[in-house]
């Protein structure tokens, strides 16, 4: 056994605890004091995703939801921070453009979203509003629409290279990495074992931020983990993209004449195919209503992970277990990792290192009342 007790161990060495690690630093805490326990999974984790998209609004509305503006501008500021501090690129701002498809469910809920958004004075304009023929133009392939929403204030990011990144400037700063599968945990006395499968560690506090392991260390209610995969592909058409294109799936500009096109969906006990073809085939008929003309001229790479989302309100799930002490979770982050981590990051280390809980009740763990 690892004789030294940890002030803090985080299990995931993913994009969520990377972060919680940094910020932990960035407010004092000595880097001996934490220890980043990870292994390789069952699936790939979502933070080495070859592409991941940041913006502010998601879903099928217009309308920021509840601290989602908040995060989003956390997240920025960061990415603009791990992007200097690297010699690397992979973050690049690039808007994302919303389009309203004519004679489509989603287009007309998007557009009526749109029309209350720039009729409310109280709420912020985060995008700018296109014709139907500006549409056309910008993005010729596309099928007729009604207009849309082009939204300024996006980010394509390759989440490798960042994850790498994170990796190399911890290590750099002196904070442990052990390489250890987790098997078991337990409390004793006034601190934490973690039971890997090689040895074990103590810590006084522990956090888990084991992405789309979470409902196997904690059976709640409703939290599933979810699959999906991202294809980078050359379409048969060529194109020149200037934004991200985002209808239910979405399409990125990758290397060269490259895209990236995502994303599949597999839900709980469905099994990704991993095939290229297969994957090639179920994204083209999830686009074909905004992209009718698609066709595949060469696949490059095939991404397939996972991770966990808590279908109660799809939202993360944030701080302390109430009747478990010194055990805290960072997870459920669902296909938004991006938007969220910066921001949960910066609540939950303020939490671990004064004891004062102010982690938003949207977002808290109290709100699933487990113990």
């Amino acid at each position: 056994m690892n004789q030294d007790i940890f002030q803090i161990a985080i299990v995931g060495a993913g994009m969520a605890g990377c972060c919680l690690a940094e910020k932990l630093l960035e407010k004092g805490c000595s880097p001996e004091h934490i220890v980043i326990l990870h292994a390789p999974g069952r699936f790939s984790p979502a933070s080495s995703a070859p592409s991941a998209i940041l913006h502010p609004l998601t879903g099928r509305t217009l309308k920021p939801k509840a601290r989602v503006l908040e995060a989003h501008k956390y997240a920025a500021d960061w990415l603009k921070v791990q992007q200097a501090s690297s010699s690397r690129s992979f973050v690049q701002e690039i808007p994302v453009l919303r389009p309203f498809i004519s004679d489509n469910v989603v287009g007309k809920r998007l557009k009526k979203s749109m029309r209350r958004v720039l009729a409310d004075e109280s709420l912020p304009k985060l995008f700018e509003a296109l014709s139907g023929e500006e549409v056309a133009k910008r993005c010729p392939f596309l099928a007729p629409s009604d207009g849309g929403a082009l939204i300024l204030s996006g980010y394509a990011v390759e989440l490798s290279v960042l994850n790498q990144e994170q990796h190399r400037r911890l290590q750099e700063a002196g904070v442990t990495f052990i390489r250890d599968e987790l098997l078991d945990f337990h409390k004793v006395d006034e601190h934490w074992t973690l039971q890997g499968k090689r040895d074990a560690l103590l810590a006084h506090r522990m956090v888990l931020a084991v992405g789309s392991a979470l409902g196997k260390w904690l059976p709640i209610p409703e939290l599933e983990e979810i699959h999906g995969e991202l294809l980078e592909l050359i379409p048969a058409q060529e194109i020149i993209l200037n934004e991200v294109v985002s209808f239910g799936g979405h399409v990125a500009p990758g290397q060269d004449e490259s895209l990236f096109m995502g994303s599949t969906y597999y839900g709980a006990g469905e099994t990704p195919s991993g095939n290229p073809v297969q994957v090639e085939a179920m994204l083209k008929e999830k686009i074909q209503f905004f992209w009718p003309s698609f066709s595949t001229k060469e696949i490059l790479n095939l991404w397939g992970g996972a991770r966990s989302v808590y279908r109660k309100d799809y939202t993360p799930i944030v701080g302390e277990f109430p009747e478990r002490k010194g055990l805290f979770v960072l997870g459920a982050l669902a296909s938004k990792g991006l938007l969220w981590t910066a921001f949960l990051a910066e609540q939950l280390s303020s939490f671990l290192l004064t004891g004062v809980d102010d982690i938003p009740s949207e977002v808290n763990v109290k709100r699933l009342g487990v113990g």
